[in-house]
């Protein structure tokens, strides 16, 4: 029986480290623009309307690209993206055909930014969203030492300069007649990390469980 928990162990944290940790980030703010001339969206959002929604990545990039003061990561898998909810409706990267860009920005032009956009999306109420993205950045270039992935939550409040709204939604791309266009804008003001188990917590929970399917068996 030590020799089956341990194996469940080693199992499972195992896979917890070849995955890399994901962060998970809940943001929150507020919608300053809406343009839907063709009313695809029912008049269900509007300016002054709060939003909620995360972001998340893990620290395994499909595609990486660097430079001295720049870095891209490019997620094709996992359960990357972004995802917002406005009014009940759910703009969300498509993790089934994931297109999702990072870019880190460190003392370039005298800032440091971030631009985090999701090119293949889902909405719950089967319209199309071309691109949703959040995009922050700070004139003093003290919010990043590097360009590496940040490891916890973003804080707005250490990206002073970001563009105002920071937060967008489109569908523009006009294809074919009859196709639809509309813009959402708006501003992340607070975020804060999601609960993730850490690995310690993790190991005591599969030691508890492996301890119940000793006793379910010893009966």
């Amino acid at each position: 029986m030590k020799k089956l928990m341990a194996l469940i162990i080693f199992c499972v944290v195992s896979g917890w480290y070849s995955q890399g940790y994901s962060l998970t980030v809940n943001m929150f703010g507020t919608i300053s623009y809406v343009d839907d001339s063709d009313n695809v969206l029912g008049g269900v959002i509007a300016v002054g309307d709060t939003f909620t929604g995360n972001y998340t990545y893990d620290f395994t990039p499909d595609l990486e690209a660097h430079s001295s003061d720049t870095s891209h990561y490019t997620f094709t898998s996992g359960m990357n993206g972004l995802r917002i909810v406005i009014n009940g409706i759910e703009f969300k990267s498509d993790v089934s055909n994931l297109d999702f860009l990072i870019e880190i920005v460190n003392d370039r032009l005298n800032k440091d930014a971030v631009s985090m956009i999701s090119y293949s999306n889902l909405v719950s109420t089967g319209l199309v969203a071309d691109t949703i993205s959040w995009q922050i950045t700070d004139a003093s270039h003290t919010a990043f030492s590097n360009t590496d992935l940040p490891t916890t939550a973003l804080d707005p409040a250490d990206f002073p300069d970001h563009p105002s709204p920071n937060l967008s939604i489109f569908k523009t791309l006009l294809t074919h007649s009859g196709d639809y266009s509309y813009i959402i804008l708006g501003n992340v003001t607070f975020t804060e990390t999601a609960s993730i188990p850490e690995p310690a917590s993790l190991i005591l929970f599969i030691i508890g469980l492996a301890g119940l399917v000793r006793r379910k068996l010893q009966k």
